[in-house]
């Protein structure tokens, strides 16, 4: 049977690269997007019947629910789910310049993004015989491994986000929910001198969402399979 995996932010950078690898192994992938590029348009002319493209902005919770829905309406299981979407913005801010609503802008994107498409992925997700739900987020939001500070509104963002999943893990044990650290990767987000490329990064997320099973629900990896604390 074929296995289904919905990605959100494939337009670019790890959420294309992870697009890719998925649909050269078979699956089928519904990827949101919030503008149509070439890069898309083009991957789609190589999988018309594998890529299904769904035009979504996740802070907007109307378009989010119409996702849910034209999904629910296939009656198709959702076998992996990769909250991929995510912003950054003022790493450099210190405390005294923190702007609450910055903070609340960045929230919107990387904690309440991922909570609305888990909601509204919910019900294919639980259809899989065997679930998993990734979040795609950051090793600056590991509280025990922080040692420079600053980064505020994306350090307590991504923190935020772990404790999401950790949640989700306890009330749905049927379903694997784990957090992953892509690496410093060489994205629009991470720069030109990150020294991981996003192909990199895709493939080692893939090799590790393809091993995870129960008992690794509820913990945080890097994209080479190596435990984060929290």
């Amino acid at each position: 049977m074929t296995q289904s995996v919905a990605i959100t932010g494939i337009s670019r950078g790890i959420g294309l690269e992870l697009a890719k690898t998925y649909l050269k192994q078979g699956f089928t992938v519904h990827g949101t997007i919030r503008k149509p590029n070439d890069e898309v348009t083009n991957l789609m002319s190589g999988f018309p019947d594998k890529l299904h493209v769904h035009q979504v902005d996740v802070t907007k919770p109307e378009e989010v629910k119409a996702l849910g829905e034209d999904i629910q309406n296939t009656n198709e299981a959702i076998d992996v789910v990769i909250n991929n979407a995510g912003a950054l913005s003022g790493y450099q801010t210190k405390l005294a310049d923190l702007d609450p609503a910055e903070l609340s802008s960045i929230f919107d994107i990387n904690v309440n993004g991922p909570l609305r498409i888990t909601q509204a992925l919910l019900p294919a997700l639980k259809k899989s015989s065997n679930p998993k739900l990734i979040h795609v987020s950051s090793k600056v939001g590991s509280i025990a491994d922080n040692s420079s500070g600053g980064a505020y509104a994306y350090r307590i963002s991504k923190t935020a986000l772990n404790m999401l999943s950790k949640n989700i893990s306890l009330e749905y044990p049927e379903i694997t929910s784990a957090v992953m650290h892509p690496g410093w990767v060489q994205t629009e987000m991470g720069g030109e001198k990150a020294p991981v490329t996003p192909e990199m990064s895709a493939k080692g997320i893939n090799k590790v969402i393809s091993g995870l099973s129960s008992k690794d629900s509820g913990l945080f990896f890097d994209y080479e399979g190596k435990q984060i604390p929290w």
